[in-house]
Parts: C-alpha cells; structure tokens; sequence
C-alpha cells in the first residue's frame, strides 16, 4: 500500500500499490522499450544447453530471440544485438571469426558480445572485427542480460 501524507501526520487515504485511486487496476504503460517486438537479438553459437538457457533468458525478458543455425541465412536481417560464441579451440577460432564478420556485414548496426574463454590477442581481435564486449564462457545470465540491456541503450534497474 502507498499511503499520502499530508502535513501535519495526517493520512489523506491509502491507494493499493498498482491502483488508480477509483480503485481500478493501473493500466500497463507500452512504450518502445517495454515493446517485446522492439528488440531482437542473434544467438548465435554452438548449439547445446548453453545456446538454449541463453534463448530463454532472453524471451523472458522481452526479447525477440532467433538462434543462428549453422550455415543458413532464415532472412532476418535487422537485430539489435547478437550473441556470439567463440569457442576456445584454435581451429574453430576461425569460424567464430567469420560468423562475427558476417553479422556485422549483414547487420553493421547491432550491438555484438562475443563470449568465450579468448586470450588477449584473440579478445583485441574480436573487437578489431566489430565486437563491442568480450564476456567469458559460460556467462552469469544476469550479467549478461544487464551488458545487453546496457550497450543497446535500455536500462533495467
């Protein structure tokens, strides 16, 4: 309950938390941000546990989520922010590379995370080639939902 004081001490009344004061529910409020259609993210990296609990965290936040699957292009051009994994092994290195260049190529607009266990040369690389963060594998969601949030120019507290 939020209650309004006056001066003085004395409560004028007490409006449920989420309620107009003629007692009806408060109506949710859309805006772009709040939008679920307004974001869209790429995750894009090796199919598995990881990619699919990345998927789903990111739909329960709003997002609008499509998983890259290798070698197929599905049309969707336009994301706000792609995901995408490099793994540690020196010959897959390379493909994480192209697939970094390709999004960039297709979308030079979205917000990139490269996540993987990269040495410093490789992290340097990864940003030379578009990448605005580099995040350890496995990443903490929460924090990866925040870096997202974040870089895409939408706070949540």
């Amino acid at each position: 309950m939020v209650q309004c004081a006056l001066r003085g001490g004395e409560s004028r009344r007490r409006v449920p938390y989420g309620m107009r004061s003629d007692g009806q529910p408060s109506l949710p409020v859309e805006t772009e941000e709040t939008r679920a259609t307004s974001r869209r993210v790429l995750v894009a990296f090796e199919e598995g546990a990881g990619c699919a609990r990345t998927a789903r965290y990111f739909r329960n936040l709003g997002w609008t989520v499509d998983v890259a699957k290798e070698g197929s292009d599905d049309g969707v051009r336009h994301h706000d922010l792609a995901i995408v994994g490099i793994p540690a092994e020196r010959d897959d290195v390379g493909a994480g590379f192209d697939q970094l260049q390709d999004i960039r190529r297709r979308d030079p607009e979205a917000v990139v995370i490269v996540l993987g266990d990269l040495s410093p040369a490789l992290e340097a690389e990864a940003k030379a080639r578009g990448a605005q963060a580099v995040v350890n594998a496995p990443p903490y969601l929460p924090d990866l939902g925040h870096l997202a949030f974040s870089l895409t120019g939408v706070f949540r507290g």
